[in-house]
């Protein structure tokens, strides 16, 4: 038998914390970056990552050749590492802090936080946890800016495969219009769901209200009702557009945008209460079941908003 150290490294840092399966047993470095364990020395032994977002090239090699360049050194490569300082963005209006990662694979990696070494974050609360999926590619996740407020400004580390991410006490703005991947266009057509649905039913009232009048021959001045309904969508429609189109410039969904945007939340009771205000009007009595629609409509309404568009991040 021959005691064999093995010294898990990238770019020159010992990693601590990570598995090494070696014949197919987990060990894991210690703080030095270090295994060590009792091989034997005719066999061939294989060296091999237990974490797939932290590689380096298998070893398989008997016991004697390992012998002859112990400690063995391993010179690791980060598949996934981060890529950029933290930003400030917002997440749903309130301001976090997003770390920018890069992942080189073809697919999502998982750093577990049961690999506390390996990935865990220092914060004034000790509430701040990282992220254990990362995304093929640019990518990311946020944590709340109030993890880490300190009188003097922000603090906090993230460490993460052996690089110790520091949060600047007054971190940049994160560029852009958003993060890689995290935001998509909104165009003002699919914001105005709601005007176009509301302008159709205007226009089947204002026509039904015709009908009726001219079938029945209510002595209201012909189509008079139908203006009526007319005018008093034409003062909703303008409301509802005031309300979700507040800017001319592009539109964006995003889950994490820059705090230098602003998030715009389209209000429903307001939408709402205007949409049902159409059906406020006097009628007489044989319109007056046009006006008992209101319930049965103002609920399809709000079936319609449920599955719209609640708000929107603008950047100018």
């Amino acid at each position: 038998m021959t005691i064999i150290t093995f010294k898990l490294l990238v770019e020159e840092t010992p990693i601590a914390g990570a598995p090494l399966i070696i014949d197919a047993q987990t060990q894991t470095t210690d703080t030095n970056g270090e295994v060590t364990t009792s091989l034997t020395v005719d066999n061939q032994h294989s060296i091999t990552t237990g974490l797939e977002a932290l590689t380096f090239d298998p070893i398989l090699e008997t016991g004697s050749e390992l012998a002859q360049r112990n400690p063995v050194r391993i010179e690791g490569t980060r598949v996934v590492r981060s890529s950029q300082a933290p930003c400030r963005v917002l997440v749903g209006g309130d301001p976090n802090l997003f770390f920018p990662t890069f992942n080189s694979a073809d697919h999502a990696l998982s750093v577990p936080l049961e690999y506390q070494a390996l990935n865990s974050m220092l914060s004034v609360t000790g509430g701040a946890t990282p992220a254990e999926i990362f995304a093929s590619g640019s990518s990311g996740f946020a944590v709340p800016e109030s993890e880490f407020v300190t009188q003097d400004g922000l603090y906090g580390v993230w460490n993460f495969l052996g690089q110790s991410v520091l949060i600047p006490p007054s971190p940049e703005v994160c560029a852009g219009t958003g993060v890689p991947g995290e935001c998509s266009v909104i165009t003002d057509t699919e914001l105005l769901r709601p005007f176009d649905y509301t302008r159709r039913a205007i226009l089947r009232l204002a026509a039904e209200a015709t009908r009726i009048a001219r079938a029945k021959g209510v002595r209201t001045g012909g189509t008079s009702f139908s203006k009526a309904f007319l005018r008093r969508g034409a003062a909703v429609l303008a409301t509802m557009q005031r309300e979700i189109i507040r800017s001319k410039g592009d539109k964006f969904i995003c889950e994490v945008a820059p705090m230098s945007c602003t998030t715009v939340r389209i209000s429903q009771p307001k939408l709402t209460k205007a949409f049902g205000s159409i059906y406020d009007l006097k009628l007489p009595r044989n319109l007056e079941h046009l006006r008992k629609r209101k319930g049965r409509e103002v609920g399809d309404f709000k079936k319609l908003l449920v599955g719209g568009t609640q708000e929107y991040i603008v950047c100018e």
